[in-house]
């Protein structure tokens, strides 16, 4: 990354204001995503079956996807294939759709806050402004392992 990408990105990052986050377990189920809120309805179900190793696969798959050249939208229906049949994929195919359809990643992002932690969306908007979002894609996954080892 280049140093005036990089600042743009801590710019970025600097800006947004992120409040601090609960964690959820269930032990029946294993660790649930450490970034999801405390409240969940009942349209919200879904996401307290994905699990933080679930979304720190698909970021680094994603990320992969970019940095061997492909587009965004093809990149998003073949991380749904990959995803296929998991809780994750649903949230995906959305994703995807919303993209096709003209909608930033991060937007798309926002709509499942209790999947995706401030944090997530924001350092995902800081790497489409800058041009490098294969790049913080593969640090939050990065991020989200290190997280999943200290619990």
């Amino acid at each position: 990354m280049s140093e005036s990408a990089a600042n743009k990105l801590l710019d970025k990052l600097s800006e947004a204001t992120v409040p601090p986050q609960s964690s959820s377990t269930d032990g029946a189920a294993g660790e649930q995503l450490n970034f999801m809120h405390d409240t969940c309805d009942a349209d919200n179900e879904l996401a307290y079956k994905i699990k933080n190793s679930d979304v720190c696969l698909a970021t680094r798959h994603l990320a992969t996807l970019l940095r061997a050249g492909m587009p965004l939208v093809p990149a998003l229906a073949a991380l749904v294939e990959q995803l296929q049949g998991q809780p994750l994929a649903q949230i995906m195919i959305n994703a995807h759709d919303q993209v096709n359809a003209g909608a930033s990643f991060a937007q798309t992002l926002e709509k499942h806050p209790q999947i995706f932690s401030p944090l997530f969306i924001n350092m995902v908007k800081a790497g489409q402004a800058s041009g490098t979002l294969e790049e913080v894609l593969f640090k939050l996954a990065h991020m989200l392992e290190k997280r999943e080892q200290l619990t």
